[in-house]
């Protein structure tokens, strides 16, 4: 198998079950830190602010899904993820909120609403409507166009999608990522599972608060 994750069950120190995965949580999470390494570079690129809202709100929603279905798993309620698949991501990030300890709840109301923040721009992007905003006119005599449309001012939603907005956002994804892992690894440990999925990624910890940090370029 070239691509996607094998997953094993083992019962008394044998492989009773084996199953095949697509693991595209991995593969978004890859495109994510390639798309901020890009950003961090030309942050005033369009298009790399695309890249780390788009493909970082993939990775978060597919790993979202996969950890929530473990805990299911692990819980032995895996008939609640019918009712489960189609809720929003937040609604999921809900339920996993149960199973985290004491720190992860609050870590988790620190970067909530910034992560909505990510999801409302990601939706906006997937379900695009143009539109025109008026900033003037008429256009005076004599005034070359070229020269007069590289003073006008950007529309809001491309200021969102480059710089200081985007690093925060991108930010907050990898926050939620991590917090996705450390929670996954708490409630498999309660459960008494072992992965290799989920060793610890490369992320900058903040010193004192809660905050979510960047990631730095590791490979993807």
């Amino acid at each position: 198998m070239k691509d996607g994750s094998l997953k094993l069950r083992f019962e008394a120190g044998k492989v009773v079950e084996i199953f095949t995965n697509p693991g595209l949580d991995t593969v978004f999470e890859g495109l994510y830190r390639s798309a901020f390494r890009a950003f961090r570079r030309q942050p005033q690129r369009l298009r790399n602010g695309i890249a780390v809202i788009v493909f970082g709100s993939f990775w978060i929603e597919a790993y979202c899904n996969y950890c929530l279905r473990s805990l299911l798993q692990f819980k032995k309620e895996t008939a609640k993820w019918k009712s489960l698949e189609k809720k929003a991501t937040h609604t999921k990030f809900e339920v996993i909120l149960r199973s985290a300890n004491r720190t992860q709840q609050l870590q988790f109301r620190v970067f909530k609403r910034r992560l909505k923040d990510v999801f409302d721009l990601r939706d906006r992007l997937a379900h695009f409507k143009d539109e025109d905003f008026k900033i003037g006119g008429p256009l005076p005599e004599g005034v070359d166009v070229v020269n007069f449309s590289a003073s006008c001012p950007e529309p809001e939603l491309i200021h969102e999608l480059k710089g200081q907005s985007v690093k925060v956002l991108g930010a907050t994804i990898a926050g939620a990522g991590e917090w996705l892992r450390k929670v996954y690894v708490h409630f498999s440990q309660q459960h008494g599972v072992k992965s290799t999925r989920h060793r610890a990624r490369s992320f900058r910890q903040p010193n004192q608060s809660l905050k979510p940090t960047a990631p730095r370029g590791a490979a993807a």
